[in-house]
């Protein structure tokens, strides 16, 4: 085949050469709550907003998404259940010692 190439990439007698892309998307860091937090924000209808990381006291539903946030006005509120699914939020474990099991 002769001529331009309707692929973005260099194509050459049947062999594919791969060039890599950079990301456009940089990868945010998730918001880290403990097991109770999560849980008695969730019960409260509670939404986090991933511009400020401001906790939106109630009216958010757990799937709720890019509701307006009252601190910075960002639409980028989620409720709790929707940011972890998402990987916005990191649920820390209790240390055992913390709780005083032994």
């Amino acid at each position: 085949m002769d001529g331009p190439s309707p692929f973005p990439w260099p194509r050459r007698r049947g062999r594919i050469e791969t060039i890599t892309f950079p990301l456009k998307k940089r990868v945010m860091p998730a918001i880290k709550m403990s097991m109770e937090e999560f849980q008695t924000g969730n019960e409260e209808c509670n939404g986090i907003c991933l511009a400020c990381h401001e906790i939106q006291y109630g009216g958010c539903e757990p799937d709720a998404r890019r509701y307006k946030c009252e601190s910075c006005g960002a639409r980028k509120v989620y409720g709790l259940e929707e940011a972890l699914l998402m990987g916005r939020l990191d649920i820390e474990e209790d240390d055992e010692d913390e709780r005083g099991d032994e």
